[in-house]
């Protein structure tokens, strides 16, 4: 992988794969994350955004030099990161505000009767859960908390396996919200 600042003329005359290779690719000096794609053979030379997303480096297909020109190629690319960049600071603001009452009606209950023969027995739980925690957003629900819930249900005179039930149901529910991408 080599860096050039892509021209009309380099596009022309220097686009294929060397001997021995089965693919090289040419990043734009230009537009960071832009790049082109040449294959052996017969394959027609494809620009690609690369970013990292994350943690993990992903590549998007943006089309073949028989689709797109050089300019268009770094307007897409510019346009997909300003659109990544303005739903990146809007999505946690909308998504982290949601209380553990609206999971559990609108999500977890609903996911319960379908997956749980023991849906029921989760909603008398709850009613412990809810008035101390239903209201909270979901990003502020902390480890403290829950620890000091599980005291309070320890002292009144609940079993230990009754209240460890409580705490089940509240890392179900929190872990749900996170594989859900609630959180």
């Amino acid at each position: 992988m080599s860096v050039h600042i892509l021209t009309t003329m380099f596009l022309q005359t220097r686009l294929n794969c060397p001997p021995g290779k089965d693919k090289i690719e040419y990043c734009d000096g230009k537009e960071r994350g832009l790049l082109i794609e040449c294959r052996s053979g017969s394959a027609v030379p494809t620009w690609y955004w690369r970013r990292k997303e994350n943690g993990k480096l992903t590549r998007n297909k943006l089309g073949t030099i028989n689709d797109l020109s050089l300019d268009e190629a770094r307007k897409r690319v510019a346009l997909s990161k300003a659109e990544r960049a303005v739903g990146r600071h809007a999505a946690p603001d909308q998504e982290n505000d949601i209380p553990l009452d609206c999971l559990w009606t609108n999500h977890y209950q609903p996911y319960a009767k379908l997956h749980k023969r023991s849906h029921s027995r989760d909603a008398q739980l709850y009613r412990r859960i809810e008035p101390q925690f239903g209201p909270l957003p979901l990003k502020k629900i902390t480890r403290m908390q829950v620890q000091q819930f599980q005291a309070a249900l320890l002292n009144e005179g609940l079993s230990r396996a009754t209240v460890n039930h409580h705490i089940q149901l509240m890392r179900r529910l929190l872990n749900l919200a996170i594989s859900w991408e609630m959180v």
